[in-house]
């Protein structure tokens, strides 16, 4: 019968490694390389085969990710295992949020449209105005039509929030104009369902206002 029976018994092993042996660059090149490869082939949460996997390499996943940001080797593909790392958190219930905050306020030079989607994850997190503000104008700036329409959506739900009636009409008017033109159809319905939430509302606020 074998001693250990999950992996989750194998920590304290992982972790006397990490403090007791030299950490040589090329073995944590080699880490944070697969890890990445891994995260980025396998960002689908909502497959439920890999629901037998990534969950349990979470943690540490988390560690490789954490150091390598902190060593600012941060580029396209880690922004990317970043932003997968941080969405298998909220799925499963347990969102981290130093991951893709540390990614997004790092200095380096990443293409723009790139730098717009870990601000729209980093946005999901915290429902920030200000993040998804950047993120729709970092989006217009790459001409990606399909990520400032998804930006305005929940940008529209922040202001909705406040009874910002009239800004949110104007952004979901927009998204629908974007989605019109990236002929996504369900996107587009999504907003029109979201203008009739709206529309609803301001009856609502308007019959009140008449007492």
């Amino acid at each position: 019968m074998a001693c250990c029976s999950n992996q989750s018994d194998h920590l304290p092993i992982r972790h006397f490694v990490l403090e007791n042996l030299p950490k040589r660059d090329n073995l944590v090149a080699g880490f944070i390389g697969f890890y990445t490869q891994f995260l980025n082939a396998n960002w689908d949460y909502t497959d439920g085969m890999l629901h037998k996997t990534v969950p349990q390499a979470l943690l540490n996943l988390h560690l490789v990710l954490h150091d390598a940001i902190k060593a600012e080797q941060l580029d396209s593909a880690l922004m990317q295992a970043s932003i997968g790392f941080t969405r298998w958190s909220m799925y499963i219930g347990n969102p981290v949020e130093d991951i893709i905050k540390r990614a997004t306020d790092s200095k380096a030079e990443l293409v723009v449209d790139i730098c717009a989607d870990g601000l729209s994850c980093l946005a999901e997190l915290d429902s920030a105005e200000y993040s998804l503000n950047r993120a729709v104008e970092l989006h217009r700036q790459a001409q990606d039509v399909l990520g400032e329409a998804y930006d305005l959506q929940p940008l529209g739900d922040v202001f909705l929030r406040c009874d910002k009636l009239d800004e949110v009409e104007n952004l979901l008017n927009r998204s629908v104009e974007l989605h019109r033109q990236a002929q996504d159809v369900p996107g587009e319905a999504t907003d029109l369902h979201k203008l009739r939430q709206v529309s609803l509302q301001q009856e609502q606020l308007d019959l009140i206002g008449g007492y």
